[in-house]
């Protein structure tokens, strides 16, 4: 690479060191060569490629390069990112076409390079062959053709039917319902308001906590009543879940979201109100198996006190790896869905299993899953 960097030197002043500033070589055929020589380079580990074509005949040309470096990066597997220092629209249109990570500034690509060898730290092997661990037709009958947020019952249906345990519940659409329910989960219940447009139901007030007997029950259906007259918009639908009140356990999140450049992205960590407060979260890209998720979950502080410490017995880490390992299956059989966000998720030290107490789901617009 040297030798060649100094032959194709117009005013020889190119020193061919790391990082590589090529100067007075203007020549796409000479940058591809450069990029091809780093990709077979095995001290090298990663590529970033700062694209910057200034006159309008170069445009086409310099895609081409571009679309050349990163058929060579993919073929030998080492991580590319793109920086592109021209117009706004070409950087989109690298963003859409590519198929690489394209980036506005070579600072956030620096970022993003680093924070992908940080996460690959853990996956030094591909993903296993984790046999299905959900039945995909089931789960799709279960999906709605519209985009937006599934209400809450066809969220924890979905949560369910992936084989991921769910706190005891039922839907009421009456007071009545609402009573009856509550008596065959079990006292103590609480109460959630579930309609298509309330995405953040604490933040309204829907989220009903500690009803002991049926007159409470009661109460609190007519409380929902009255948020759904004065929150959501007129005529919608709604109905109140009713679930199991569930005492003690550690809260945990459990997630996945549809990067537009890293695609299914999953998320472990605390829970509650220790999601925004710790900052304890781990992040990996599908498809995770299950050591994957294992590791993933090991990343974090709560991972490594759910794994016992100082005579406290661990948490089921079986049963949280699987439900990981579940949510990536999901996102990668169904394209349409955007994002999924189980917290609070509780394990109970010393107890096998775990419980989801909530879950939300997005969809997206794509006509249909492949």
């Amino acid at each position: 690479l040297a030798e060649l960097l100094t032959q194709r030197s117009r005013a020889g002043i190119i020193r061919p060191t790391n990082p590589i500033d090529l100067g007075d070589i203007f020549d796409f055929a000479v940058y591809e060569e450069i990029v091809a020589a780093l990709c077979r380079d095995p001290e090298v580990d990663a590529i970033l490629l700062n694209y910057g074509p200034m006159a309008e005949f170069e445009i086409e040309r310099g895609r081409q390069m571009a679309r050349y470096c990163v058929e060579q990066a993919r073929a030998v597997a080492k991580p590319l990112a793109v920086t592109v220092l021209v117009t706004l629209e070409e950087e989109e249109f690298f963003r859409q076409t590519l198929g690489a990570p394209v980036f506005h500034f070579p600072e956030e690509a620096v970022e993003a390079l680093a924070a992908h060898r940080y996460l690959a730290g853990g996956r030094e092997t591909a993903a296993g062959e984790t046999p299905p661990l959900f039945d995909p037709e089931k789960a799709a009958a279960l999906l709605p053709d519209k985009p937006g947020f599934l209400t809450l019952p066809q969220a924890l249906s979905l949560i369910a039917a992936l084989g991921i345990p769910v706190a005891p519940w039922r839907s009421a659409a009456t007071q009545e319902e609402a009573v009856a329910a509550a008596a065959a989960i079990g006292y103590p219940v609480c109460l959630k308001l579930a309609a298509a447009s309330l995405v953040h139901k604490t933040e309204a007030g829907a989220v009903l906590l500690d009803l002991g007997d049926a007159a409470a029950a009661a109460a609190g259906f007519a409380r929902l009543a009255e948020i759904a007259r004065e929150s959501l918009p007129s005529g919608e639908d709604w109905e109140a879940v009713v679930m199991s009140q569930v005492s003690g356990g550690r809260e945990l999140l459990a997630g996945a979201r549809r990067d537009p450049v890293f695609g299914p992205v999953l998320a472990f960590g605390a829970g509650g109100v220790g999601t925004e407060v710790l900052e304890d979260v781990s992040l990996s890209i599908a498809p995770v198996d299950l050591t994957q998720a294992r590791a993933q979950i090991g990343a974090t502080r709560i991972g490594k006190m759910l794994a016992g410490i100082r005579g406290q017995a661990p948490a089921d880490l079986e049963a949280l790896g699987r439900a990981l390992a579940a949510l990536s299956q999901l996102m990668l059989r169904f394209p349409r869905i955007q994002e999924v966000d189980l917290n609070p998720v509780l394990v109970f030290p010393g107890e096998p299993g775990l419980l989801a107490l909530d879950a939300r789901i997005r969809m997206g617009s794509v006509a249909s899953d492949q």
